[in-house]
């Protein structure tokens, strides 16, 4: 009887890794399910958006898909994409949502300390920075944690072309209202971008109509080709 308790336990023992492996599994494919899901509303409102910019978007919707989105996290909580996307969805209402609804304020606070948290959960990460920086800026909180995202940003992904391109597009927009030090790194970047990246540093001065500004960082044959681009 005790050598058959033993064997018992020795086989216990041995298939709880295993049963661990398969509701790891789980988690991970019924986590996956549910990001499609909120990808499929992210697509719908980006869509609705090119077509009317002014749209509002619908609160029910927004609680909806975060809840959505919570249920993501909760499956998978280490998950740093996750969280961003969580943090994204908050985001959505701040960009479109109504902003006398009850639900603004909550999804406002929510959406800065989800991005934060992704920021701990993916510290290498240039973008989650970055998309923290620009969702301060969105809420007009341009002070020192903002010049700090967009400093580590610009670190992280110093030579991430599509992070330079849209830390470009927020600074040329943003010159009048941050601080001189918040400048300084933006400007620190177009002059990167002068030297690697000049077509579409051209390019984003031209549609934002910021070509005096950004075209003094081209050495003076570029100047002029800047300026007429």
């Amino acid at each position: 009887m005790i050598e058959t308790f033993k064997k018992s336990l020795v086989l216990c023992v041995l298939s709880l890794p295993l049963i661990f492996l398969l509701a790891a599994g789980v988690s991970k494919s019924r986590a996956a399910l549910v990001e499609y899901q909120v990808d499929q509303w992210l697509t719908h409102w980006s869509e609705r958006r090119h077509k009317t910019r002014d749209f509002v978007l619908d609160a029910n919707q927004a609680k909806l898909v975060y809840r959505l989105s919570e249920s993501a996290t909760s499956l998978q909580p280490l998950n740093g994409d996750l969280l961003l996307k969580r943090a994204i969805v908050a985001d959505w209402y701040v960009m479109q949502g109504a902003e006398r609804s009850e639900l603004y304020p909550d999804l406002a606070t929510t959406a800065l300390s989800d991005f934060r948290l992704a920021t701990v959960l993916k510290p290498f990460e240039s973008d989650a920075y970055f998309k923290l920086a620009y969702a301060l800026a969105r809420q007009d909180q341009l002070q020192d944690e903002f010049e700090r995202s967009i400093q580590t940003a610009l670190i992280l992904g110093a030579w991430n072309e599509g992070l330079q391109q849209r830390v470009a597009q927020l600074g040329l927009h943003l010159r009048n209202y941050v601080s001189d030090t918040a400048n300084r790194r933006f400007d620190q970047n177009l002059k990167r971008m002068s030297v690697h990246q000049p077509i579409e540093l051209m390019k984003t001065a031209k549609q934002l109509d910021k070509k005096m500004h950004a075209c003094t960082f081209f050495g003076s044959a570029e100047q002029i080709r800047c300026t007429n681009y």
